[in-house]
Formats: C-alpha cells, sequence, structure tokens
C-alpha cells in the first residue's frame, strides 16, 4: 500500500474508485465514520452501535464498508460471524483478525489453544467409550451432574455457578490430577469463560493502545447474540472481566433490535440503527451504477425486489434490457443474474451449488457433478460470485439469494431436487462413515468433525423426504442435545433451515418447538449448569412429547433422557425413565450400564449389581465390558460380598491391568478376606502409575503395610495423610466399613 505522500498504484486507484461506488447508506456511513472523528470523552461519542434489519438488506454489506472505513483511519478491526458459536470461538476469532493486523493477542491464544487441548482431552476421557479406568471412576464418583463431562457431553461452552464450579474442582483434583497440572487448567475445563475473559480483555486493552481506535464487528448476531449477548455486554460495558480503553467501539448486527432482557439497563448507551431497505432513489441510484437507465426497466425491478439491496444488486449485475426480462426474483437469480455468463453449464453449476448449505471444493464438485460436469473444476469462480462469501474455507451463498435458487429448483423439478439431494446426503454419509474409524458412539459426538458431517448428511436427508427422514432425525437430535447448547442450536438452525428450504410445516413446528428451549440459554452465567444437561433433558421431553416416534425410538430417547436427567442432579427422575425404556422393549448393555450407575449415584449398590451382571451377559465382549465388571465387584463389595467380587475385580484387572479403580477395588477386597501383602501390590501399582499420589491409594498402601506390620513404612505415608486430614476423614467414612482404616488413624499418632 502506498504511504502517505506516495502516488497511488493503478490497482489502488482502481480498488478506491470500486469502493466509492458503494450506493445508499449515506446516513449510516455518516454516523460511522463521523463516531470515528469525535473523542471518547466527547458526549456524541457512541462506543456501541446496534445495526438490524431483515435479512437480504445490506448488514454485512454495510459493516464491510465500516470496517474500511476503520481501518483507513487506521484503527485495528476484527469481525465475528456465524460461526462462532461459543465465547471462545468468537474470541478465537478476534485473536485471528488482530494476528494478521501484527497485533497477535499471545495470551489469549496460549490459552485458547491450552482450553481447546484440556477439553478434548477431558472429552475423550468422559467419552463413553474413552477407557474403563477413567470412566468408571468418573461414574462410581457419580456427582458430577451438570458438569459436562460424562458421556456424549462437551466440556461447557459458558461459565457456571462459583459453588458448583469449586465441588467440580475439588471432585475432578482428585479424580484426574494426574492429567490436570494444576486448578487453573480444572478451571479452563469447567468454566472457561470466567478463566479466558479476564485475559483476553487485558490482551485487547494492551493492543488498543497501539491504534487510534479498535474497532470490533459481530455479524450475524440473530444466530449468535443468544450466545454472546450477555458475555458482550459482561465484557464491553459491565467491565466485569477488567477495563478496556475508551477507544474501543462495538458494532453488533442482526435481524432484530437489542433484546430487552440483556440490554434494558443500557439501552441509552446503545446507537441503534434500524436498517431499511433501500429506497427508490437508492435502488435508482445503484442500478444507474450499473447501466440500468430503462424507465420500464427499472419500475419492473422497484417492483420485484422491495428495495431489498441484494435482489436490487442481482438485478442491476444482469443488466435487463427490457422489462419482460425482469422475472420473479427466484426466476431472477438464476435466469437474469448469470445472463451475462453465456455458458449453459456455468449457469447450471450456480444452481445446483446452491443446495448446500455451505461449500468446499469436494461438496462443490459432488454438488455439480450430475447437472454441470464440464463446470467441475470451477470452484474458484464461483467463489469469486458477488453473492459468494468465505469464511475459514468455506463458501456461502447469501441466504436471500439461496432462498430464490432453492425454491426456483424444488418447484421446477421435485423429482430432480430430490435426486440432488440424496446424492449429497450419501457423500456426506461416506465421508462420516471414513470419520468413524470403529469409534464408539460417545467418542463420536464429542467430535466437531464428525458431527458437521453428520449435520450436513442429515439436512440433505430432510430436504430430500422430510416426512421419511424425521424420525431418524428427531434421534440424531436427541444425541446432539447431549453434546451441549452450542451444538444443540446448530442442530435446530440447520432443522429450521430444512424446514424453509422445503417449506414443511411439519419441519417448522418442531424446529420451532426445539429452539424455544434454547432461545434463552446463553451458557454463561449462574444458571449455566443447568444449561446444558438440564436443557437436553427439556429438549428431550419435547422430542418425547410430540408424539412422533415409534416405540423403539421413544425407548431409545427416554434412555438418553435418563442420562441427561442424572447428570442433571435429578437421579430417581432418571431411575424412570430407564424404567420406561425397558418396558417399551430396550434391552443390552447400555441400558443396563446407564441404570446400574445411577442406583449407585443414589446409594443403592445392592440394586445396582443385577443392572451391571446384566449388562454383562448381554454384551460380554463390549469395549466397556472391563468398566462394568469393575463397577459390578465395587458394587458386591459394598454389599457384603467379598468373594464374588474379588473374581469380578480379577477379570477387571485381566481385562485391563491398567485400571485404577479396578486395583483399587481389589486391593479394598484383599484387605477385608485378610490378604494384605496382595493388596499392598495393588496398591504400590496405583501409586506407580500416578503423576500425583491419590489420598485413597496412599491409605490402602498405609492400612497393608501396618496389616503386614510394616510400622516404619506407613510412616511417609501417614505423613501425607495427615497433611490432609479432611480427605483423610471422608475416605474414611466411606469407606472404613471395607478396610480396616481405624487401625491407620490410630497408628498415627504413636508413629509422629
Amino acid at each position: 500500500m502506498a504511504g502517505e505522500g506516495e502516488p497511488l498504484s493503478l490497482q489502488e486507484q482502481l480498488a478506491r474508485r470500486r469502493r466509492g461506488a458503494f450506493v445508499g447508506r449515506h446516513a449510516e456511513m455518516a454516523a460511522f465514520t463521523g463516531n470515528l472523528g469525535t473523542g471518547p470523552a466527547d458526549p456524541a461519542h457512541t462506543f456501541l452501535f446496534h445495526v438490524h434489519g431483515p435479512g437480504g438488506v445490506g448488514k454485512t454489506t454495510l459493516l464491510e464498508r465500516w470496517e474500511r472505513a476503520a481501518r483507513e483511519r487506521g484503527a485495528l478491526t476484527a469481525t465475528v460471524d456465524e460461526t462462532a458459536m461459543t465465547v471462545p470461538a468468537a474470541m478465537d476469532a478476534v485473536c485471528a483478525a488482530l494476528a494478521a493486523q501484527g497485533r497477535p493477542l499471545k495470551a489469549t491464544g496460549k490459552l485458547l489453544a491450552l482450553h481447546r487441548q484440556l477439553r478434548q482431552e477431558a472429552e475423550s476421557l468422559a467419552a463413553g467409550d474413552a477407557g474403563p479406568s477413567v470412566t468408571g471412576t468418573l461414574a462410581a464418583h457419580a456427582g458430577l451432574a451438570g458438569l459436562g463431562l460424562l458421556p456424549g457431553m462437551g466440556a461447557l461452552a459458558g461459565a457456571m455457578d462459583p459453588a458448583q464450579v469449586a465441588q467440580g474442582v475439588d471432585r475432578l483434583r482428585g479424580l484426574l490430577g494426574a492429567r490436570f497440572r494444576d486448578e487453573r487448567e480444572l478451571r479452563l475445563v469447567l468454566d472457561p469463560v470466567a478463566v479466558l475473559s479476564p485475559v483476553f480483555t487485558a490482551d485487547l486493552a494492551a493492543a488498543a493502545a497501539h491504534a487510534p481506535w479498535l474497532t470490533l464487528f459481530f455479524d450475524t448476531y440473530e444466530r449468535t447474540g443468544p450466545v454472546l449477548d450477555r458475555w458482550v455486554r459482561d465484557l464491553f460495558v459491565e467491565g466485569r472481566y477488567g477495563a478496556l480503553p475508551a477507544t474501543v467501539v462495538v458494532t453488533l448486527a442482526g435481524q432484530r433490535a437489542p433484546d430487552p432482557a440483556v440490554w434494558a439497563d443500557h439501552l441509552d448507551l446503545v446507537a441503534a440503527l434500524p436498517l431499511a431497505p433501500f429506497t427508490e432513489d437508492e435502488s435508482r441510484q445503484l442500478l444507474a451504477a450499473r447501466g440500468v437507465t430503462d424507465e420500464a426497466v427499472v419500475a419492473a425491478v422497484l417492483r420485484l425486489t422491495d428495495g431489498l439491496p441484494v435482489l436490487v444488486g442481482a438485478l442491476a449485475a444482469s443488466r435487463p434490457g427490457h422489462p419482460d426480462a425482469v422475472g420473479d426474483p427466484a426466476d431472477t437469480a438464476v435466469e437474469r443474474f448469470l445472463a451475462w455468463e453465456p455458458d449453459p453449464d456455468g449457469r447450471a453449476a450456480v444452481l445446483a451449488a446452491a443446495l448446500p448449505l455451505e461449500l468446499d471444493e469436494d461438496v462443490y464438485r459432488t454438488a455439480v457433478a450430475a447437472d454441470a460436469p464440464q463446470a467441475a473444476g470451477r470452484y474458484d469462480w464461483l467463489r469469486g460470485l458477488p453473492f459468494v462469501t468465505e469464511h475459514g474455507g468455506r463458501a456461502r451463498y447469501h441466504d436471500v439469494v439461496r432462498a430464490q435458487m432453492l425454491r426456483l429448483r424444488r418447484t421446477r423439478s421435485p423429482q430432480r431436487w430430490r435426486e440432488q439431494h440424496e446424492r449429497l446426503a450419501a457423500a456426506y454419509g461416506g465421508w462420516r462413515a471414513r470419520e468413524e474409524r470403529g469409534r464408539g458412539v460417545g467418542e463420536l459426538w464429542a467430535d466437531e468433525a464428525w458431527r458437521a458431517q453428520r449435520l450436513h448428511e442429515v439436512y440433505h436427508g430432510l430436504c430430500a423426504d422430510p416426512r421419511a427422514a424425521l424420525p431418524d432425525t428427531l434421534m440424531d437430535l436427541a444425541r446432539a442435545c447431549t453434546a451441549g447448547p452450542g451444538t444443540a442450536r446448530r442442530w435446530v438452525r440447520m432443522l429450521t433451515d430444512a424446514a424453509e428450504d422445503t417449506e414443511a410445516p411439519a419441519l417448522a413446528r418442531w424446529a420451532a418447538a426445539l429452539g424455544e428451549v434454547y432461545a434463552g440459554a446463553y451458557g454463561h452465567g449462574a444458571d449455566a449448569g443447568a444449561s446444558d444437561t438440564g436443557l437436553a433433558a427439556r429438549a428431550l421431553t419435547v422430542i418425547l412429547e410430540r408424539g412422533a416416534l415409534d416405540r423403539e425410538r421413544r425407548a431409545a430417547v427416554h434412555a438418553v433422557r435418563a442420562w441427561a436427567r442424572r447428570q442433571a442432579g435429578r437421579p430417581y427422575d432418571a431411575l424412570a425413565d430407564y424404567d420406561r425404556a425397558e418396558q417399551l422393549g430396550m434391552r443390552g448393555f447400555l441400558l443396563h450400564t446407564g441404570r446400574g450407575d445411577t442406583r449407585w449415584t443414589v446409594g443403592d449398590p445392592a440394586g445396582a449389581v443385577p443392572d451391571y451382571a446384566a449388562a454383562l451377559a448381554a454384551e460380554p465382549g463390549h469395549p466397556r465390558a472391563p468398566y462394568v465388571r469393575t463397577q459390578l465387584g465395587g458394587a458386591l463389595m459394598r454389599t457384603g460380598r467379598p468373594a464374588e467380587a474379588l473374581a469380578e475385580l480379577d477379570a477387571a484387572v485381566g481385562a485391563d491391568p491398567a485400571s485404577a479403580l479396578a486395583r483399587e477395588y481389589r486391593a479394598m477386597v484383599l484387605l477385608s478376606l485378610g490378604r494384605p501383602a496382595d493388596a499392598l501390590a495393588d496398591a504400590e501399582a496405583c501409586l506407580a502409575d500416578a503423576a500425583t499420589p491419590d489420598i485413597g491409594h496412599l491409605m490402602l498402601r498405609a492400612v497393608a503395610h501396618l496389616e503386614l506390620g510394616h510400622r516404619e513404612l506407613a510412616a511417609a505415608d501417614l505423613d501425607a495423610l495427615l497433611a490432609d486430614p479432611a480427605a483423610v476423614r471422608q475416605w474414611a467414612d466411606d469407606l472404613g466399613p471395607y478396610v480396616p482404616v481405624p487401625r491407620v488413624l490410630d497408628a498415627a499418632p504413636r508413629e509422629h
């Protein structure tokens, strides 16, 4: 770029001229640029704009122009769009934008990378098929309800109640202490917003110090607002996470006005800019700039577009020479907008490529293969079309243009419409199947890439045949609800898209009912502990109560709701759901394991025994069988059946020698059977595999040494135990009936 005083290159002159052709919105441009010309102390200065208006009215185009104007004035800028469905994702987008301008948010970037790593690790450990030792520990220490770290649940996207976080940190420190190094890492998994936001704020403040303005734009806010709105308010208005300089200017842009539930106390600080369709003069100006001046043609364009800039621009680009050439916008989207494209394959490719929700080169080739095979190599051309935008390597049509193209395709050739969507569904299904590689269901739903492929596969299945695809779609939605509110919202949005794109009233009713569950859930604040599993249970109740499922699917959804209710702290309701699933004919490993774990949760190990035994009888070779055998052994121990417990625990250790929980239980049983030497070997194995000693394992080793008369060897363990007497007492109260804990406590004073 030319420096100040240097002559502009030809390309820069052309770029400026093209930017100067921006039509209309003079008042809005003046409001924004004029604001950057005032000082922050000026009472007229605005720090928060809220642009709102219907789809196709030009919000994104206006924000792009505002961002360009801000950069021309030396501002740092960043845009967050609809891909940011969690607070950490929004921070990530800002980090990437500022890094590209030479102002990386280094501390935030490092912490976000650590958050992603820890979240993946936690999800892997907590997934249903993650491995018996850790998964068994999580289930055995029931009470991680609502923390989102159990099979199928992603780590929380937002903050949690402080007391719940503290309780979760205490439990996870004991359970996963060997894998999570300190309390901050645990909190970064459990409560990322609270940990990340102060660092993000400090980084933003430091970056802003190097520029006259820092301007942040949140586009497509009707989609991201439910997740980001309160965080945006807390961060930028209330200063909850630290002070920001007064040179920060924030713009929110969506289809709706500011949410009064969030902004009621701050509306005096928000400059609301409702964006209306183009006036007749603005539409005429755009048409004239594109060479469309014939009054009859202009009148036809004005009549058909209602002033929506995206449609006015589409018609202007096609340069219609006669009013009869200006048809219904659905026809116009292809027939007139691409009238200048002489290649029929190119025009057919544009129409075919409108079917997917988003595009990469593989999806594009699949979409156009049948209708426009000669255009299969023209993906780069498609990306350059004026109604196509790109983010993160994915291209998307503008919603209004795409809607017109889809309507044209669906109404002109319903059978072709169905065949194309079936082909796209099959392609996504093939890509999704390759990602599975034998992984279990819980692990797959924790995998964002797999979820995305499945979502697009389901979308195209719905578009091909809404009625036939709905029952299986509801099953996928049930699982999506257990993967966290962010994932659930994406699936509800997909269902909404399918309803609009097919004009299927039944899908629209389902989308509205499920959307209502998540409308006020933003994954941040004191109620976030309930927003994961509690919202999942509510959504699953909607699915069950609307009566669209057959007996087998109802049983499966009852089982999923049982899981959600147990994690939300409602174990007795969960037991009722498991029983109902069984009454509807569901059997098998997962049902009995889930009900056994729930009975363990409510303090009924005797009731858990038959369920664990039934799970093993149903599927002895299941990948989680060693975990279930461990649980069965623990339940038998707690019900006074040590000999049977030992047989199960021997088998569990044989199947998974690395299972610390199986060895821990077996050490207890061996001590109760008077075999301290064997118990000592298990306790030593547990401690050898742990990065930091566990209180329970130290206790078991101390008990074994004392039972063997090795009082001096027990002394070091007793020192460590007495450093945390509360934890020792809790362990003793819980497990004292199964091992001779009082002897340890009595012996400790004599050794010291």
